[in-house]
């Protein structure tokens, strides 16, 4: 095994570049990472009241946050809905903006959306709440932060080309301060706008994450139908029987079955949103298989040519996975990477530790806290 150099070498200067930005985005993050933020008021002993606008999935994260640091959350504001939100087993207020304006003129509001971030930042601007009193959700605190993963992502920075370095940055950025990272590409562009890749006529595809099927369309479209074989892997049984109904063609293999480095049962947690699925205390139990167990005694040229994997945190075991295939065939990837903070790094370590021969290249698909694509060709 050979070992990982930087391609091309660091400079000196882009070393203390890194740790010249990274210091903007911590004194970024100071002033408005919610985690820091929560962790003022509660040494503070500020009274007053911590309301969490928007219902969705994230206001879990809300919760989460302030019960660390012993902070009682008023109630929950949303746009669309008013009522009554209710996180494990307890009912809060969901109130509108106008009733937040109204009730709580002081509050510190806490934005747990994190698509609609700015959006929401905005309209609570212009509905009279002060700049100094909005604050926006994020998922490390800066001690934590720097202890797990700041050599990471300074390797990760000496490592990538002059793009991708920006990418290293803008996911610090993201998880420091909630900041979405920038769009190279639009969402209705699909996986295969990176410049760098090129799709032929024989590609065998595999789908990791193939959701309701969507993804093979996309890729049947590139191709212009014109492919080999399709392996398409969909662990959740209503998202995979949608991808039956939806999917028909030739040559098309569906498996209800994520994937991982061996064939086994998983618990898996739906309502996470943007991070690793994969938990002990998952509520659901799903099967997941190795794509070397799926191809094993087969012929290099029914191996993968392209692999893509959009796997809830399942990444780095699902390359361990393909070990033997990706060391036989060299198949292109298209691997996400924004579902734990050690991604940027772990991901492209791995695929460098099976092939050192592999171009990595970053590229994000929409402007969002999700969808940060690795590419190797």
């Amino acid at each position: 095994m050979t070992n990982i150099t930087p391609l091309p070498p660091p400079k000196k200067s882009e070393t203390q570049n890194f740790d010249s930005i990274f210091s903007d985005i911590c004194a970024e993050a100071q002033k408005h990472q919610a985690l820091n933020i929560l962790s003022d008021i509660a040494e503070s002993r500020d009274e007053r009241p911590v309301v969490l606008y928007g219902a969705g999935g994230n206001c879990f994260w809300g919760f989460h946050f302030c019960a660390e640091n012993g902070i009682k959350v008023a109630c929950v504001c949303d746009s669309f809905k008013i009522g009554t939100y209710f996180h494990r087993g307890k009912q809060y207020k969901l109130i509108s903006p106008d009733a937040l304006l109204r009730d709580y003129p002081d509050a510190r509001i806490l934005i747990t959306s994190w698509q609609l971030e700015s959006e929401i930042k905005q309209s609570l601007l212009e509905l009279g709440i002060a700049e100094s009193n909005i604050y926006s959700l994020s998922l490390i605190s800066q001690n934590e932060f720097a202890a797990k993963y700041l050599e990471g992502y300074r390797w990760a920075w000496k490592y990538f080309d002059e793009h991708s370095c920006g990418k290293v940055l803008e996911l610090a950025r993201r998880h420091l301060c909630g900041v979405p990272v920038k769009a190279d590409s639009l969402y209705k562009d699909g996986y295969w706008a990176w410049p760098g890749i090129e799709l032929g006529s024989e590609e065998v595809f595999v789908d990791g994450g193939a959701y309701n099927g969507n993804t093979v369309h996309d890729f049947m479209n590139v191709v212009g139908g014109r492919y080999r074989a399709i392996y398409a892997f969909e662990p959740d049984g209503e998202n995979y029987r949608a991808a039956v109904n939806d999917c028909s063609a030739s040559n098309l293999y569906l498996f209800n079955k994520g994937l991982w480095s061996t064939e086994t049962e998983l618990r898996f947690n739906a309502q996470n949103s943007g991070i690793s699925k994969f938990t002990d205390s998952g509520e659901q139990i799903i099967s997941v298989t190795s794509i070397d167990a799926v191809f094993a005694g087969k012929h290099d040229d029914e191996l993968p040519t392209l692999i893509k994997m959009d796997i809830e945190g399942a990444e780095k075991e699902a390359l361990l996975g393909a070990s033997e295939t990706i060391r036989r065939k060299k198949p292109k990837l298209a691997i996400s990477v924004y579902h734990k903070p050690e991604d940027i790094y772990e991901l492209p370590q791995t695929i460098l530790k099976l092939r050192d021969d592999y171009r990595l290249s970053l590229w994000q698909i929409g402007e969002n806290l999700t969808d940060t694509i690795l590419y190797a060709i």
